[in-house]
Parts: structure tokens; C-alpha cells; sequence
């Protein structure tokens, strides 16, 4: 028989929609095949969580900002706008993919490893190359505004 635990997030960023957030944990089989509105909320569940509890994702939300801050100053080509944000959307999605991986081996291993240790820095490290291209491809639009 399965266990039910309640998830409680550390921290709560949307107030307005904590209710779609705070939810039994069920069985994952109970999650296959649902209507696309229950499937985004428990998205949006993993995204408020990763906000909450992880402070290197929430300094890639804030150079995402950042970097669409300085697309509405620039006001480049539309080609630049795509690729800021598919570069914007690989950090984040890769910080997210790391902050779970952590969460799930600090749970089913808690005691230091020399194995995990390097799991972890691995992941890390993609999300260090994706930030350096991220980074490259900003210096490169600063650049071409300068150029013209």
C-alpha cells in the first residue's frame, strides 16, 4: 500500500494560487493521461518549488528578466528575441532538471558519496555551459547593436 504525504512548499511565491500548489502526493499513475490543465499545474507546482527552495534559480529567473529587460532597451531584430529566449528557456529548464536531480539523490542518499558528489557536479556543470552560452549569446547582441 502506498504512502500519502502532504507537500508543503518552503516557500510560497504565488499567495494567489498556493490552493493549486499545496495538494496530496499521489501514486504517479494517478497523474497519466490527465486533462492538460491538471498536467500544467503540477508543472507550475514544480516551478513554484524550485523558486522556493532553490537560490540558483531564482538568479537564473532574475537574469532572465534581466535579459528581457534589455530586449525591450535594445529593441532587436526579431531573430535576437528568439534566441535570447530559447537560451533563457534552456538555463531554466536545465537548472530545474539539476535542482531535481539533487533533490532526489539528497533523499535516497543522504550521507556524503563520492559517487553522488560527482552526479551532482556534472549536473552542475551543464547548467554552467548553458549559462556561458546564455552569456555569449548577450555579449554577441550587445555587440551587434554597437556594430550598426
Amino acid at each position: 500500500m502506498m504512502r500519502r504525504l502532504n507537500f508543503q512548499p518552503a516557500y510560497r511565491p504565488f499567495r494567489l494560487l498556493s490552493p493549486l500548489f499545496v495538494t496530496p502526493m499521489r501514486p504517479i499513475s494517478d497523474f497519466k493521461n490527465r486533462p492538460l490543465r491538471a498536467r500544467l499545474v503540477v508543472a507550475l507546482h514544480g516551478i513554484a518549488a524550485a523558486f522556493g527552495r532553490e537560490r540558483s534559480f531564482r538568479t537564473q529567473v532574475g537574469a532572465a528578466a534581466a535579459a528581457l529587460l534589455a530586449l525591450i532597451i535594445l529593441r532587436p531584430a526579431l531573430i535576437w528575441w528568439a534566441v535570447v529566449a530559447i537560451s533563457c528557456a534552456l538555463v531554466l529548464g536545465l537548472e530545474l532538471m539539476n535542482s531535481a536531480l539533487e533533490a532526489l539523490v539528497d533523499h535516497l542518499r543522504p550521507e556524503e558519496h563520492p559517487d553522488i558528489r560527482l552526479v551532482k557536479d556534472m549536473a552542475a556543470g551543464g547548467v554552467l555551459i548553458a549559462s556561458i552560452g546564455s552569456l555569449v549569446c548577450g555579449v554577441l547582441l550587445v555587440l551587434s547593436r554597437w556594430v550598426r
